[in-house]
């Protein structure tokens, strides 16, 4: 998989609410990753 970085910022969001930006770091300053319930409904359970 390939992924895009700004300059000197880091990687770039490909989808969801935050698109387009520099994605966040975590605590221990590792870059977050997508959550694993991205797109599930929270009613069904059920991921779009």
């Amino acid at each position: 998989m390939h992924v895009k970085f700004s300059k000197k910022k880091g990687p770039i969001v490909k989808t969801g609410p935050t698109t387009g930006s520099v994605r966040s770091k975590n605590k221990n300053g590792r870059w977050r990753k997508k959550r694993s319930d991205a797109g599930v409904s929270r009613e069904t359970g059920i991921k779009k």
